[in-house]
């Protein structure tokens, strides 16, 4: 750490750097040099957070604004541990927690909870609206639990180069408070970072102890701000063992599209179960039944592919032949593919149009952004697979013209050969593509779980 004491000005006053100088067209030595030991404050953390072998900590988020107040509240405790060498190391971590979010539409508060694990390149979550833990390659991983968990934690202690941005971007300003911030006793230097024209400004509590982030408190404009805090910190300390396996609940199943681990090799093998799918009842705009209610009760006996899609969106209407293409194939079994669209924005007769540009024969079902919801939707095309006693056993999110159709006609073929009576793994794909972030939590955040990126930080 620095030896700052006296250098400065008190820590009621903040000091002007560098970049104010330069915005008035005038360089002073003095303000040049303090902005340069703001900067200096940044790369002792950086080079504090890449020395880190392990990390644990709970995280808080309190927020308020019209922007990053649809998450009101958040608690998590956060695990890493490094995997490999030096700075080329990455990070395995959990974040484990819950948060109140406020639905901007509606204006009600809802309450999710999350179990994120990175472990190599897989992600296993827990979705409770699904009843089911699911394991996909981080790229791949779709839930609005991700998106809130990526709020849980600070993304640059997992960084390849913490504060990446605030040490290379021109039209960033540095500034430095000794000891401006305090937290758990732990004395801070508090390093704001003002960004130019994008009216954001952030603030890092950084330890005078540890040279490690103890706050991060983000200002975009003068009505929305958010305040990460992070207490219980422990570093270096030995994990829990099997802290990043993520068990089954009770009643819960398992869907996997990744090898195990080696760790799992030859571990006993448990039964999944599939959960119930959500009922509903929607009323047929386009199709065969125009005008008709449908529900889930109603389509009893019958295999159903549920196809969420909006007019709106290249990828869903790319998909529109394939899933005509599956409704021909199966039309001679007890199969009904009703589709559905949602996030329309005003957009209906654009799902009408597709619908009819494909010369469908199967249902329409416009404006079903409840049901969406109901099934924790996130990305276009999004085709649930329910087994004729109503079990969910197949989901395929994102469209692949390769793998698309003959993913989901595999699912189906199985489920009326009874292959998922037996409790055999379900088999789901996801490809990356169009994620329209909808139903994802509300959060501030709309990066996916990719890599070692992202984390409670506005873009």
């Amino acid at each position: 750490m620095l030896g700052l004491t006296g250098q400065f000005v008190p820590a009621s006053r903040w000091v002007v750097g560098v970049g104010i100088a330069a915005s008035v067209g005038i360089v002073s030595p003095v303000l040049a040099q303090q902005g340069e030991v703001a900067r200096q404050r940044l790369e002792e953390s950086r080079e504090a957070i890449r020395n880190l072998e392990t990390l644990q900590y709970v995280g808080t988020v309190d927020s308020e604004g019209p922007l990053l107040g649809l998450i009101e509240e958040l608690n998590a405790i956060v695990w890493m541990q490094k995997v490999g060498e030096g700075e080329s190391g990455s990070w395995n971590h959990r974040r484990q927690g819950a948060t109140s979010v406020r639905n901007p539409a509606t204006g009600e508060t809802e309450t999710v909870e999350f179990d994120v694990v990175r472990d190599g390149p897989n992600v296993t979550y827990i979705a409770h609206d699904l009843r089911t833990v699911f394991e996909r390659f981080h790229r791949a991983a779709r839930h609005r639990s991700i998106t809130v968990a990526q709020t849980g934690w600070i993304g640059e202690f997992a960084d390849d180069a913490p504060f990446e941005r605030e040490l290379t971007l021109p039209e960033v300003t540095l500034t430095l408070e000794i000891g401006g911030d305090t937290v758990e006793g732990d004395v801070c230097d508090v390093v704001e970072v003002a960004y130019g024209d994008q009216r954001q400004i952030v603030r890092w509590s950084i330890s005078q102890e540890t040279d490690l982030p103890r706050r991060k408190h983000t200002r975009l404009g003068a009505d929305n701000m958010q305040t990460y805090t992070i207490t219980n910190i422990a570093v270096d300390d030995e994990l829990p063992e099997d802290i990043f396996v993520v068990p089954t609940p009770e009643g819960y199943s398992k869907n996997t599209t990744v090898r195990r681990s080696a760790r799992d090799v030859g571990a006993p093998s448990a039964v999944p179960s599939y959960p119930s799918a959500k009922p509903f009842a929607v009323t047929i705009a386009e199709g065969p039944g125009k005008g008709d209610e449908v529900s889930l009760e109603s389509l009893e006996g019958n295999v159903v592919v549920l196809d969420f899609w909006t007019g709106w969106s290249s990828t869903s209407k790319d998909s529109r032949d394939d899933i005509q293409e599956l409704a021909e194939q199966f039309e001679d079994d007890p199969v009904k593919v009703l589709s559905m669209t949602w996030r329309e924005r005003g957009r209906v007769k654009a799902g009408i149009d597709a619908w009819r540009a494909s010369d469908a024969t199967y249902p329409l079902v416009t404006g079903a952004d409840e049901v969406a919801l109901e099934y924790a939707v996130s990305s276009f095309p999004t085709v649930f697979v329910i087994t004729k006693d109503g079990r969910l056993v197949f989901t395929m999110s994102e469209y692949n013209e390769e793998t698309f159709k003959s993913s989901i006609a595999e699912a189906v073929q199985k489920a009326l050969d009874g292959g998922f009576d037996a409790g055999a793994t379900t088999t789901t794909t996801q490809f990356g593509g169009n994620q329209s972030g909808g139903n994802q939590g509300n959060g501030n955040q709309t990066t996916e779980e990719g890599g070692n990126q992202g984390g409670n930080r506005p873009r």
